[in-house]
């Protein structure tokens, strides 16, 4: 097949609707990108194709991705999964530069029409089969991921129907339809980011420009378009089709909090949000010059988060304690991870784009105020199909007008532009082994999941984390496990493992009943302490290091620590044992039997 804008766009719209139920939506997705940007890359050097001068926006985005990886360095590595879809999705911008302009933005608006259209009929077709809320994710394994991408998709779809109208009809009424399906998923998804977005997309769409008198019955079809669209919503909510509680047994995405959760009311959300970015400020400073590293977010939010909670009751504490995996709001994660370069990167590229698109290009101008517009409100960055899109919207921008070069210096700007792609074609091939194993892996820790058998479950949780010794979640589900199974030993190895790679003040604790059970009560005690200087208000921690301390002979500390831990849960059983325990062992001091019996297992 010939590269042609439909192949380009084919490509970008399969790696977005790869779909495995048996992995987290983002590994299969983060995999097949690096693939089709492989193939991309290819047909564009096997061809010999010369490549149009990168646009200054596209410029700032390789920048952008350039500089986070060498944040890697000093980073985690589960940095390299964000990294891997930037590479790949970069990929696909300069292999739209082997497309004339207009046949690049062709292409970007077939991959927003296939992708967004495909994802939100399979919304639809799962809210038909009576699916709701979590579970209408229409294949990006999340209502709200799916949301990003239609905020995206929509103006691009309304667009190429806009200017398909005068020369194909037919095709024009075919992607209309496509854009009312998107919209209807739009509305499924129940992001309130996404209608956010979706709304300033609007408004960039229609703005006022200087045109020519024959693109204004393009812009009232736009207009017409949009009422229609409208009009479609309304309806959709009056027939009540808004999510409902998931259907038992649907799993659920990684994290559910208030913050992230599209069922939680609107305040509730948006508190959630707020103190997770108020958070993510506080922990800025100490990077702002090169950020504390790509993959390093979670750590350093729960350092600055446990900071903060740590000056306030245990109580209180206990009720504002949120596990954030990320910002919620891709440049303030941009900017702890990566720091101010990666944050003005980030801004030069979307603010450069918009800006250049917006008088000759209104749809792709949209496209990127959505961007913008979702990633202060969510992650679409971190989202395979969002930033597939967005990269060949930033491909198909105009290069900055310039003199024709001319000789040795056209030749040059050529050669280098060349490297560039033979480069992505390297990274892209490196970084897919990598999400390959990690895909690989993450369906054999599922499969270990559903296991009921014990040995079993142990050895393909085994051979998960051997794949893909850098994933935190197969080292955690492995040392836990090996807890349940005595092996206290290798569950304690995985979890300092797992400990190091994801941030999770439960790991920690974990750690700290592997010790007690091994009768190692200081090192038991200081991994509890690990985990309440990230969770002060952590109930299971604190009443495991009443324990710990009263084994390792401090019964004033374990006093204390006893009562705090009944201000966090005044009635709990666990601790009217642990007071008799320590009511006993001043009996015994006091009679001089000698001390008391450790306790079998660590207090719940």
């Amino acid at each position: 097949m010939s590269f042609t804008p439909l192949f380009l766009a084919a490509l970008a719209a399969a790696a977005a609707l790869v779909w495995d139920p048996a992995a987290l939506a983002a590994d299969a997705k983060r995999a097949a990108l690096l693939g089709v940007a492989l193939a991309a890359l290819a047909a564009v050097l096997g061809r010999g194709a010369a490549l149009r001068p990168v646009p200054r926006a596209g410029a700032a985005w390789l920048a952008f991705v350039a500089w986070s990886a060498v944040t890697v360095l000093w980073g985690s590595p589960l940095g390299r999964g964000d990294l891997a879809i930037w590479v790949g999705a970069s990929g696909l911008l300069v292999a739209a530069l082997a497309l004339p302009e207009a046949a690049a933005r062709r292409a970007a608006a077939l991959a927003a029409t296939l992708a967004g259209g495909g994802a939100a009929l399979a919304a639809l077709v799962q809210a038909a089969a009576g699916a709701r809320g979590l579970a209408v994710h229409g294949l990006m394994g999340n209502p709200n991921w799916l949301g990003l991408l239609l905020a995206g998709c929509l103006p691009l779809t309304v667009g190429l129907a806009t200017e398909l109208w005068a020369p194909r009809r037919g095709l024009a009424l075919l992607t209309g339809a496509v854009a009312l399906v998107e919209a209807t998923g739009l509305v499924l998804a129940h992001s309130r980011v996404a209608w956010v977005a979706a709304g300033v997309a609007a408004l960039v769409a229609l703005a006022p420009r200087r045109r020519p008198r024959a693109a204004l019955a393009g812009a009232g079809a736009v207009l017409v378009l949009v009422l229609v669209l409208a009009l479609v919503l309304a309806l959709v909510l009056a027939l009540g089709l808004r999510p409902a509680p998931s259907r038992a047994g649907a799993r659920p995405p990684a994290t559910t909090s208030a913050a992230t959760d599209p069922e939680a009311p609107a305040a509730v959300s948006l508190r959630g949000r707020l103190q997770i970015w108020r958070v993510s400020l506080a922990a800025a400073p100490p990077h702002l010059t090169v950020g504390a590293g790509l993959g390093r977010f979670a750590h350093v939010y729960l350092a600055a988060q446990g900071a903060a909670l740590g000056r306030r009751p245990p109580a209180a504490a206990s009720r504002a304690f949120v596990n954030a995996t990320t910002a919620h709001n891709d440049w303030l994660q941009a900017l702890v991870e990566s720091g101010l370069p990666a944050l003005a990167l980030l801004a030069l590229a979307l603010g450069l784009g918009l800006a250049r698109a917006f008088r000759s290009w209104p749809a792709g101008a949209a496209a990127l105020a959505a961007a913008a517009v979702c990633a202060l409100g969510d992650s679409p960055l971190r989202q395979p199909a969002p930033v597939a899109v967005l990269a060949l919207v930033l491909g198909a921008l105009p290069a900055p007008a310039g003199p024709a070069a001319a000789g040795p210096a056209c030749r040059g700007r050529a050669l280098g532009r060349g490297a560039l792609a033979v480069a992505l074609l390297v990274g892209a091939a490196l970084l897919l082994a990598g999400a390959t194993r990690t895909w690989i892996a993450r369906r054999w820790l599922t499969a270990a999941e559903l296991t009921a058998d014990p040995l079993a479950r142990l050895d393909r949780a085994a051979r998960a984390a051997a794949l893909d010794p850098d994933s935190g979640e197969a080292a955690l589900a492995l040392g836990l496990w090996r807890l349940e199974a005595a092996d206290a030993a290798g569950a304690i190895a995985e979890l300092t493992r797992a400990e190091a790679l994801l941030a999770n003040a439960g790991t920690a604790t974990a750690i700290g009943n592997a010790h007690l059970t091994r009768g190692d009560a200081p090192a038991a005690a200081a991994a509890y302490r690990r985990a309440l200087a990230q969770n002060p208000g952590f109930f299971r921690a604190r009443a495991n290091l009443v324990e710990a301390l009263r084994r390792a002979g401090d019964r004033a500390g374990a006093a204390a620590e006893l009562a705090v831990a009944r201000t966090l849960w005044p009635g709990h059983p666990a601790l009217a044992e642990l007071a008799a325990r320590l009511a006993r062992d001043r009996l015994e001091r006091q009679t001089g039997e000698g001390p008391a019996a450790p306790a079998s297992r660590p207090a719940p």
